[in-house]
């Protein structure tokens, strides 16, 4: 669906943020459920080395082990386990 809609998005708004309006409107015309956070950015690697994350999520993500990252974000959502924006 996202693949269809992001040359017609595209043709009426040539932006930069076109493939993510696609992503939008395709997820909401299929009905895709999601999380929503409102408290975590992740954009920038050079922030990690910040005590404070450079006020970006980093810390939270560093702080989970590499073998567990991908199985907690696909499987287990639990704040007891690892903290949740």
């Amino acid at each position: 669906q996202w693949c269809e809609l992001v040359p017609k998005v595209y043709h009426e708004f040539p932006e930069l943020l076109a493939e993510m309006y696609a992503f939008s409107i395709a997820t909401a015309h299929l009905r895709l459920p999601h999380q929503l956070m409102a408290s975590l950015m992740v954009s920038d690697t050079s922030t990690s080395n910040q005590d404070d994350g450079g006020g970006e999520g980093w810390k939270m993500i560093d702080a989970i082990p590499g073998e567990e990252l991908c199985s907690f974000a696909m499987n287990s959502l639990d704040a007891d386990v690892h903290p949740l924006p």
